[in-house]
């Protein structure tokens, strides 16, 4: 297996060597998982985007195969896992805090002819490689990684972030303006 630290967002998966795995560990100096941060980091605004973004994480650990698949043509397989730390606004305070995910995740990119194809359409997952993978589409054999990562977070991320469960609840009234 070869290891790196850097890959574009878009991989072109004919220039992979087939049935070879290739393992990334990458970080937010790849400009394109930056991006993804600076994203998460949006719904808080007392610091700068680059206070947010020296003090937030996000890694990505990923493996990169190219294989064969009947009927699917060249396929690419990636494997692994997310980890995102990152800061957010509490649902409850509408105070400013602190959130993480991690996710690992097995997908899989297919041409993206399959997605018209009546067969295929509603495909969500598929089996390829002696596992089961959740299908993304190429297209020109070109695979997206920041579209799949940008998904994986928004299908993972806690979407009622809470700072205290026992914090009160804010409200647009001060407790002293309510009708008694």
């Amino acid at each position: 297996m070869t290891k790196f630290d850097k890959i574009d967002a878009e991989v072109n998966i004919l220039l992979l060597k087939p049935n070879e795995e290739s393992s990334y560990k990458l970080n937010k100096s790849q400009d394109w998982l930056e991006d993804l941060l600076n994203e998460l980091n949006e719904k808080v605004s007392e610091r700068t985007t680059e206070q947010y973004l020296a003090d937030s994480e996000i890694n990505l650990d990923i493996t990169l195969k190219r294989v064969h698949h009947q009927p699917f043509g060249n396929v690419l397989l990636c494997k692994g896992e997310l980890h995102v730390s990152f800061f957010t606004e509490c649902v409850r305070t509408l105070k400013e805090m602190r959130d993480e995910m991690t996710v690992s995740f097995k997908s899989c990119f297919i041409p993206n002819h399959f997605a018209e194809d009546e067969e295929y359409e509603d495909l969500d997952e598929t089996f390829v490689d002696n596992d089961v993978h959740e299908v993304h589409f190429s297209e020109k054999n070109i695979a997206n990684l920041k579209e799949m990562v940008h998904e994986l977070i928004y299908l993972n991320i806690n979407q009622y972030p809470v700072l205290d469960e026992d914090g009160p609840i804010e409200t647009m009234e001060s407790p002293t303006n309510l009708k008694q």
